[in-house]
């Protein structure tokens, strides 16, 4: 107990002398707005040092709701609408501001003594300060939270921050402070100090060391306590105290702002960290009556010991479960002060009765109380703003903890003197045991004499194996050579060529005969001749310094080389039709220690000879691609031979193409890839991929020489295709959409007269239903979504549409465009959707409806949405449309510049998407019908694609 009391007494000097060991600033007055050091100095207010900082006092310039820009700020035009107020001001409580809002604070600085300026700024607001300089651009000194004229805008934050500065041999400057708030704290300027720049470092230093040394004990004691509880779990109230402790270093770390300040602002950061800072004041009434009631278990009543911790847990639910956080840090925190103070008189009072019982340790219960209450008091006058920071109440509970921590104390030594009685009775037995060992000890003696003789002749033994050993050790080493001399043969007998280099790029001798049939030249004394690996390797210049710099990598030793290895190259080619795969093995050098990271010695270039199996992989997919057009001819005749029709269209327009209109042609064209695209026809997709881009480019002659090639290349597939031709037409015929000629004669006798014959042909085989045409599309969709990883679901809803269904037909050809963007970009994967809790499967619905001589189909998923403002930025990057045509803009009409020609979020155009002509090509139909079309979307719920067309029959 006296050595504890000890350390105590030293703990509490030693924090004594270094509170009162901090300079305290000296004060230096601001008149109307106007520090002057010369004035200051001249009336005698102030004193002159060679060094020091100083702590601004007096009036400061204050305008509420407006933030000046400091670049355009002039003294003369604006000082006109600021007012004086006092430091430390609440603009809460201003009756000319109000607690939520922002505003500007500006102060003058003249005859500064200091070349070098440091600031200290203490503020309780998001806020954003500069320096003015006559002559510079204004400097941001400091910046926290986010600072704007906008409430939703503002992002709160605290800490105190210390900025530097050179004046660069200026005298004067101005202090210009941007405010804000819009949060349940008054905004508060508490303390702005200036002076000397190594001044204020120093005393930043010194305060953060201090905070760390204290928050480094504190949390050593909590750990320590903690060990102490694993070793004896049964004793509880070691994990009070240890629990108390990290409890107080924790609290540390948020009023010093050292855990905020690990984290960039952010509203719901500050509202988490501001619930945790509230969860840690909430528990110390229930952390520190755990501990008086473990010490004095039989002093409180039992109900006030459970009504004690059922209102503390209350109010540590209540900070996790409490919704608003304006709610919890005003109501529920006005509630919990006066709950707060009735808990600790509480403790006190029953402390006091410890006492008049004379029960152990009761006196140091009641200063340790103090201590604590008095450091609370001390914090509250500061957010009361009645003293400054820092704050001291985690100081003061420290010596709290010190002083509850003398019961442990004292029941160790207890404890001592027990295992120390316990001792002395152990030492009498090892008396005992030791004269009996000593009796064993001769007997042992000669026993072990005995054993040196047995073991000395089994060493001798040893010994002479060990020589018949040695003589079997040269013949194995034959061996050994004979067999290396196998081991070559065999290699060189390999499929795979094998050869080494070190560090330098020199290939090692012994290369493998396969590796230099491969590569076509000798590697005979590859070392003395010098052959580097890469001009042996690559023929192209680029290709070699890109190898050379990924071998110094390799060796460089700071990147582990199966991270390095996939950026290798992969591929030789000696001619254009052979292909030859390069893989590489690491050999390690062997390190004497065993921390060393493993360096690589030398690399293992294995040769192989792919060009056969690569001729065998492209007749493959030439089988899969055709396999693939077969089957989609098959199955969708009518879009197979429109796209032949279709396709002879655009062959009768190449001789006129200069009078084409670019833009429609280009639209047509991109129409069509996408509809060969879904047969599986990929050759006549990279054709019409190419004429794109020369459109673009609006090179006609050679739109026409592509055309022409690829109609020749089109006859050749669909000769070497013609009895599939035949079988599309015939699957027309079988399934009721062409007439025989049998059928013709057969109604031309059942209905003699010509216009009702005529109107029975066109009733039944003209007009149909439009959706049979579109959902076509379901087998292709369901199919380029299960090439992406998806599912989809395909629903019809509504009524038949009996139209002429020819006239419509570009117009359904350009649909393709929006069941493509609606699996590209809308519908998720199936993991994605899983994660949202949507379906697995996304859903695509074509919805139709008759309104009189118009119809309307609505086409919508349940994808992700369209962003209107991801829309806004392509618009603007693609230069679409400038940033000042879209400010005002509705997100509901911005979504609808989709339909904009050569609008595209790709980032790249591709053989399938990028050119932004599919949703132009789809409008500009809807339009040649009369017709409309509009888009409209929910992030995340989907997106709908709403036409409206007149009935042509």
């Amino acid at each position: 107990m006296k050595i504890f009391s000890v350390f105590f007494v030293l703990f509490m000097a030693a924090h004594s002398m270094n509170l009162l060991g901090e300079d305290s600033p000296s004060i230096i007055f601001s008149n109307k707005g106007i520090v002057d050091f010369k004035k200051n100095f001249d009336t005698g207010k102030t004193h002159k040092p060679k060094y020091g900082s100083y702590e601004v006092k007096g009036e400061i310039l204050f305008l509420w709701g407006d933030l000046l820009d400091p670049k355009e700020f002039r003294q003369a035009k604006n000082l006109e609408n600021f007012k004086e107020v006092t430091i430390p001001h609440f603009w809460g409580k201003d009756k000319d501001a109000r607690k939520i809002g922002s505003g500007t604070y500006l102060l003058d600085i003249k005859n500064s003594p200091f070349g070098k300026v440091g600031l200290k700024f203490s503020m309780k607001s998001a806020h954003k300060i500069f320096i003015l300089i006559e002559g510079r651009d204004p400097i941001e000194a400091s910046s926290q939270g986010y600072v704007s004229l906008k409430k939703e805008r503002i992002i709160p934050w605290w800490e105190s921050r210390y900025s530097f500065f050179d004046l660069g041999g200026k005298k004067n400057f101005k202090i210009l402070v941007h405010i804000s708030n819009n949060y349940f704290r008054e905004g508060r300027f508490l303390k702005l100090e200036i002076g000397d720049e190594r001044i204020l470092r120093s005393e930043k230093n010194k305060g953060s060391r201090k905070d760390f040394f204290v928050m480094g004990g504190l949390i050593i004691f909590g750990f320590y306590f903690l060990y102490l509880y694993a070793r004896n779990a049964k004793d509880k109230q070691v994990l009070f105290f240890s629990l108390l402790s990290l409890l107080i270093a924790y609290r540390l770390g948020f009023t010093e702002r050292y855990i905020p300040f690990l984290f960039s602002p952010g509203l719901a950061l500050y509202q988490l960290l501001l619930r945790m800072e509230y969860l840690s004041f909430f528990i110390f009434p229930y952390l520190y009556g755990k501990i008086i009631f473990v010490m004095f278990p039989y002093l409180l009543p039992k109900k006030v010991k459970d009504s004690v911790n059922i209102i503390s847990i209350a109010f540590c639910l209540s900070c996790l479960v409490t919704p608003s956080i304006e709610f919890l840090s005003s109501t529920i925190l006005k509630i919990y002060h006066p709950f707060f103070l009735s808990i600790f008189i509480l403790y006190f009072y029953y402390m006091i009765q410890a006492a008049r019982h004379k029960l152990k340790f009761s006196f140091l219960s009641i200063l340790a109380l103090i201590l604590g209450i008095m450091g609370f008091i001390h914090d509250a006058l500061i957010e009361m703003g009645y003293l400054n920071p820092p704050h001291r109440a985690d100081f003061f509970v420290l010596g709290t903890v010190f002083l509850m921590a003398l019961f442990l104390a004292e029941k160790n030594v207890r404890n001592y003197q027990k295992f120390k009685k316990r001792a002395h009775k152990f030492k009498d037995m090892a008396k005992e045991g030791k004269d009996q060992l000593a009796k064993e000890r001769d007997s042992y003696q000669i026993r072990l004499e005995e054993e040196i003789k047995r073991k000395t002749g089994i060493i001798y033994e040893q010994n002479r194996k060990l020589e018949v050993e040695r003589i079997s050790l040269e013949d194995l080493m034959t061996h050994y050579y004979f067999q290396k001399k196998s081991k070559d043969t065999l290699i060189n007998n390999l499929d795979h060529g094998y050869m080494t280099f070190g560090e330098n790029g020199v290939i090692h001798d012994g290369a493998s005969i396969v590796t230099e049939e491969i590569l076509g030249r000798s590697l005979f004394e590859s070392e003395s001749r010098g052959y580097k690996i890469w001009d042996v390797l690559f023929y192209d210049n680029a290709e070699k310094e890109f190898f050379k710099k990924w071998v110094e990598k390799v060796w460089d030793g700071r990147f582990l080389f199966k991270d390095l290895l996939p950026l290798a190259p992969k591929i030789y080619k000696m001619t254009e039709n052979s292909y030859i795969e390069i893989d590489y093995k690491p050999i390690y050098k062997i390190e004497e220690e065993a921390s060393n990271k493993k360096k690589v010695e030398r690399l293992i270039v294995i040769l192989q000879d792919k060009t056969e199996q690569k001729k065998q992989e492209r007749k493959i997919n030439r089988s899969n691609e055709d396999a693939e057009f077969i089957e989609n001819a098959l199955n969708n005749p009518v879009e197979f031979l429109d796209i032949l029709n279709d396709t002879n269209e655009l062959y009768k327009k190449i001789p006129v193409l200069e009078d084409l209109n670019y833009l429609e042609t280009q639209r047509e064209i991109h129409t069509l890839k996408a509809r060969y695209a879904t047969l599986g026809m990929k050759f006549a997709s990279s054709y019409l991929h190419m004429v794109e881009e020369l459109l673009s480019l609006k090179q006609g002659d050679k739109v026409r020489s592509t055309l022409s090639y690829f109609q020749v290349d089109l006859s050749k597939h669909l000769k070497r295709h013609a009895a599939i031709v035949q079988a599309a037409k015939k699957t027309m015929v079988d399934d009721g959409l062409a007439i025989p000629v049998n059928k013709v004669m057969e109604l031309i006798k059942e209905i003699p007269n010509y216009e009702d014959f005529h109107f029975h042909i066109y009733k039944n085989y003209f007009l149909s239903d439009l959706l049979l045409k579109i959902n076509r599309y379901k087998g292709l969709t369901e199919e380029i979504a299960s090439s992406q990883g998806k599912s989809i679901i395909w629903r019809n809803e509504g009524e038949r549409i009996v139209v002429d269904t020819d006239k419509y037909g570009p117009f359904i050809n350009s649909l393709v465009h929006v069941f493509r963007n609606m699996i590209d970009h809308g519908i998720e994967s199936e993991e994605e959707r899983i994660e949202k809790q949507k379906g697995k499967s996304g859903i695509i619905t074509v919805q139709s409806k008759v309104n009189g001589e118009s119809f309307e189909l609505n086409i919508f998923d349940d994808g992700r949405g369209i962003d209107p403002n991801q829309v806004k930025k392509t618009l603007i990057k693609k230069g679409l449309k400038e940033a000042e045509d879209l400010s005002e803009i509705k997100p509901d009409e911005l979504i609808q510049l989709i339909f904009l020609p050569n609008f595209s979020t790709k980032e790249e155009v591709t053989q399938i998407s990028g050119r932004g002509i599919g949703m132009d090509a789809v409008k500009a139909e809807v339009e040649k019908l009369g017709g409309q079309i509009r888009v409209s979307s929910k992030i995340e719920e989907g997106t709908s694609i709403v036409v409206e067309l007149p009935i042509l029959i």
